[in-house]
Parts: structure tokens; C-alpha cells; sequence
């Protein structure tokens, strides 16, 4: 009976279309023809837009209901890409990624935590001196390359009603080409390059520490968001570990005392996570990929370190 009042609906609404054209005079179609030219390829791009999207948000919704499964998380940018999930001797996930803020770090962690079934009762967090440089604050800014193109990567992760953002300014170009870029959602980052070249390490520390305005010099949202990183764990009950981890003697020789201080002044506004400090072990050139990334031994034993570290802290077996 229903399909019957179905087709008896579309056959009604067929017909009326029919007789409307063919009331229509000759340059009323002609002016419809051309609309329909320019919209029928809007509508086809929107249509796949919103199924790309939807079909990677579900996909993603899946991998983060897996990923809570974890008892042991690791958060932050490329330093802790250098671990390797096995290393813990729990069942870990490596859920961090290149050039990752503080508020996308946050987003992230947030999401994994609000799952129901979650099993997280570690988070282990990258936090160093280099988290707060110029930087970290055009990643979080529009106004920089390296802002918007944060915006495309991060798509997924970005909470448009977030005050750090405006809806505004979100909707970008790079906003839209975030619907089609596939989400980085972690895992080891494998190198077995060693003994770095000293002119590259000089460069890399230029690249991180140089700035145009004293602006590029405001941390105040890496500020904000680690402290939020810092109270949800709390909220939640979970162990939750801050490690800097190594860098090249030439990238440390070449940074300015303000920034470690400045690192000293961070983490005494952190309140429940406790900072270990493996940066300042010395580490052979061996084992560094680059200026400031371990390779994948550097990155085995500073993981012992870690892990030897973190048993002094708790009872739960690492």
C-alpha cells in the first residue's frame, strides 16, 4: 500500500513538472538551462563534500572508539612519534603527530576520554622548551602559512564553537581541503638516520626560535591548552606523565636561557602531571635523526628511560 501512494506521489509530481515546461516559453527554459549549467556542478560538489565527510568522520569515530581501548596513551608532536607502542609493555597507542598544538593535542585527548567503554588509565604528554616557541604560536594563529595550513590537517579535530577560533574565520579554503586530507591518527614515525650535519641543526634551530613580531612570542594558547591537557586528566582520574625527550648538544648549545626558563614558569602552573626531564640526558649523535629527533634506537632506550621513570610513580606494571 505504501509503495503504491509512493509512486501515485512521484507520478503526480512527474506530471505537474511536465506541464509546467511545457507552459513555459522559449526563453524561460532557455534561462532555466543556463542556471541548471552553473548549479548542477555546485550541488555535484557539495553532494561529494558532505559524503567525504561524513563517510571520514564515522571512519574516524570508529578509530577513536578502538583507541580508547588503550590503557596507555601517548599524546603530542613529532617527539613522541619517535616511540614505538611496543616499548611500554602495556597495550599503548601512539596517537601524536608532526607539528601538533597544544589545542589540537587537547581535542584529541578529550574525544578518547569521552568514549564510554574508555580504558585509558595512562597519558604520557611531549612537553619542552620548544613547545613554546614562535613557532607553536603561528601554528595556532590564521594570520601565518603555518596556521592555515593547521587548519587543513586538522580538520577533523578542530571544534568550530572552540572560542580559539572564530566561524569565520575557520571557513577557509584550507578549511574545505581539510575535508578531503586524510587525518593523521599517529603511530611511530620510523627513521635510521643518525649523526646530523651541523648546518642543518643550526637551520632547524632558526626555523623554531626566529620571529618577525613580538606577538610570534605569545604562548598564551599552548599555555592554556596544556593546563587544559593537565585538568581533564585530573577530572578523569588518569595518570598523566610530561617527558621532553632529547635533543642534538648543537640545537641546546644554540638556544637562548629564556626559553628554558620559560619552560620552568610552565610547569609550575601545571598542577596534577608530573614532568620528566630526559632532554637533559646525554645522548650520542648516534641516536639523533636530527636537531631535535631521536632516530629509532634513540628513541628505544630514551623509552626505557621513560618507562623506568614512570614506575617510580605508580604500581601499575610499564
Amino acid at each position: 500500500m505504501n509503495n503504491t501512494i509512493i509512486f501515485k506521489h512521484f507520478t503526480y509530481n512527474y506530471l505537474c513538472f511536465v506541464y509546467i515546461w511545457l507552459s513555459l516559453n522559449e526563453s524561460m527554459k532557455q534561462f532555466i538551462r543556463k542556471c541548471l549549467f552553473f548549479l548542477v556542478p555546485f550541488l555535484l560538489f557539495v553532494g561529494i563534500t558532505l559524503s567525504v565527510y561524513f563517510i571520514r568522520k564515522e571512519s574516524i569515530l570508529s578509530q577513536i572508539n578502538r583507541i580508547s581501548q588503550a590503557t596507555c596513551l601517548l599524546i603530542g608532536d613529532s617527539h613522541i612519534k619517535r616511540f614505538h607502542e611496543d616499548w611500554f609493555g602495556v597495550r599503548a597507542y601512539n596517537f601524536s603527530s608532526f607539528g601538533e598544538p597544544y589545542y589540537i593535542t587537547y581535542e584529541k585527548l578529550r574525544r578518547v576520554l569521552l568514549v564510554d567503554s574508555c580504558k585509558v588509565k595512562t597519558v604520557i604528554a611531549g612537553v619542552s622548551f620548544h613547545n613554546f616557541t614562535p613557532v607553536f604560536y603561528r601554528l595556532m594563529n590564521l594570520n601565518f602559512p603555518e596556521g592555515r595550513s593547521c587548519i587543513e590537517r586538522y580538520h577533523y579535530f578542530l571544534d568550530v564553537n572552540n572560542s580559539l577560533y572564530k566561524s569565520n574565520e575557520i571557513m577557509s579554503r584550507e578549511y574545505i581541503k581539510g575535508i578531503y586530507s586524510k587525518p593523521d591518527m599517529g603511530g611511530l614515525f620510523y627513521s635510521d638516520r643518525s649523526n646530523p650535519d651541523s648546518l642543518d641543526i643550526l637551520r632547524t634551530v632558526n626555523s623554531h626560535y626566529s620571529y618577525e613580531t613580538e606577538k610570534e612570542l605569545d604562548y598564551g594558547n599552548q599555555l592554556m591548552y596544556l593546563l587544559k591537557i593537565d585538568s581533564i586528566c585530573h577530572v578523569y582520574n588518569i595518570d598523566l606523565y610530561y617527558v621532553a625527550t632529547p635533543y642534538h648538544r648543537i640545537y641546546i648549545n644554540n638556544v637562548e636561557r629564556h626559553y628554558f626558563d620559560n619552560l620552568s614558569l610552565v610547569l609550575n602552573k601545571v598542577e596534577y602531571g608530573r614532568f620528566i626531564n630526559l632532554y637533559t640526558q646525554g645522548i650520542s649523535s648516534d641516536y639523533m635523526a636530527d636537531a631535535d629527533h631521536l632516530n629509532f634506537k634513540g628513541g628505544e632506550i630514551i623509552a626505557k628511560m621513560l618507562v623506568d621513570s614512570i614506575s617510580l610513580y605508580t604500581s601499575t606494571p610499564f
